[in-house]
């Protein structure tokens, strides 16, 4: 009965602090389908117009996640909104664009929901009351401030890659919490097959977002691996058949980016400014078969076919490069959080709320350094104790820390 009378009152408060904030953030910008175009979005548009599940709704200009999305701008002749252009000083209000209401209507969605399942399965996994309400106000306030929630209005990938982010991670927490009382030669339930199999739907949606989230895979199957080395784990069909699907995915994944041309802007940036100024480094290109630049038919062969693949062996064979280049350019990992597609909302509590976002978001290196130190101690009272919740988060904190934050959601 004390426990009883303990926990109504911790539920009762839990489930206010959840009205609250879905209320505030449902309300405090604005109406929901408002939205604004961007330069890229009607590459969105017409990417698509492919069959969804076909060849070229994979290796497309865009991915398939996002031509899924955009499927609902679709269903008639919709053309392209006037897009905002800020870095030209056309900057534009958001509109309720008939074609694109419903995008909008789902990506702000998906946000109220994917921060709030976050909040709700991490604060779960605490004990203190105290902590699990802090952690609560925390991550909602994180998700909800106008660093995240303005990206909703815009039509473009980062509000769907934030949102299913977010959602992957939750399930993954709950997901790596259930595993120990299976290592512990317990069997899978079926409440358990059925929240790894919704974070593995999720993921794969997050993973085919963006090119760059496809190394995520090899990620967690580095530490998914070393599973296999306790009997309970070699001994689940369904374990194999999930790690098989990853590298198939993998495969899969990287077969449609390489016959894409998604990857040239980023490739053709990477030779312009970290290769080509550099004559030791394009004597290593060189080496590797890069014809002379100089050359420009059999420069833009190249490119065309082989420069993604070169420049992977370039990074490779140059790990000090890569940290180098990391921490000359860590600011750009951490500002710029703020959309800047349209003008910030006339609201009375805007600029609170923006300070609120700043002090979530913190614009320092410090961040960095306190996630390593958190991991570290982490997985020292994991070693230490052989706490088998404690072990779950070090695990967790592993898929962190060695993910490149460019990702991560």
């Amino acid at each position: 009965m004390k426990l009883i009378n303990k926990t109504i009152p911790s539920t009762l408060l839990t489930i206010f602090i959840f009205s609250i904030f879905i209320y505030a953030r449902a309300v405090g910008y604005g109406d929901l389908r408002l939205s604004v175009a961007t330069i890229d979005t009607e590459t969105y548009i017409t990417s698509a117009r492919n069959p969804l599940f076909s060849w070229q709704g994979f290796s497309g200009r865009r991915l398939f996640t996002t031509n899924l999305l955009f499927k609902l701008s679709t269903k008639a002749e919709c053309p392209a909104p006037v897009p905002s252009n800020p870095f030209h000083g056309q900057e534009r209000e958001r509109e309720i664009l008939p074609c694109f209401q419903t995008i909008a209507l789902t990506q702000n969605a998906l946000s109220i929901f994917g921060w709030c399942l976050l909040a709700y399965l991490f604060s779960k996994r605490i004990n203190n009351p105290f902590y699990k309400i802090l952690s609560i106000i925390t991550i909602l306030g994180f998700g909800f401030t106008p660093q995240i929630a303005e990206w909703d209005s815009v039509l473009n990938v980062e509000s769907i890659t934030l949102s299913l982010g977010v959602i992957s991670l939750a399930l993954l927490i709950e997901s790596a919490h259930r595993f120990p009382k299976i290592l512990q030669g317990y069997s899978a339930s079926l409440l358990d097959i059925l929240i790894i199999t919704l974070f593995l739907f999720v993921f794969l949606l997050w993973v085919f977002a963006r090119d760059a989230h496809l190394y995520a895979i090899f990620t967690l199957l580095i530490l998914i691996i070393p599973l296999f080395l306790f009997k309970p784990i070699r001994n689940m069909k369904w374990m194999v058949g999930i790690t098989l699907l990853l590298i198939i995915t993998f495969i899969f994944g990287s077969a449609t980016s390489q016959a894409s041309t998604r990857w040239h802007p980023s490739i053709e940036h990477s030779m312009n400014y970290y290769i080509l100024p550099y004559p030791a480094r394009v004597a290593f290109m060189m080496e590797r078969g890069m014809p002379n630049p100089n050359d420009t038919s059999a420069y833009k062969q190249w490119f065309e076919t082989k420069a993604n693949k070169d420049y992977a062996v370039f990074l490779l064979s140059h790990p000090g490069f890569i940290l180098t280049t990391y921490f000359e350019l860590s600011s750009y990992l951490r500002s710029d959080f703020l959309q800047t597609f349209f003008p910030t909302p006339k609201l009375e509590y805007y600029t609170t709320l923006l300070k609120i976002g700043e002090a979530l978001h913190p614009e320092t290196n410090h961040t960095y350094i306190l996630s390593i130190l958190l991991f570290i101690s982490i997985s020292i009272s994991a070693i230490s104790t052989k706490n088998t919740t404690i072990i779950s988060w070090a695990w967790l904190a592993s898929c962190f820390l060695f993910t490149p934050p460019s990702h991560l959601p």
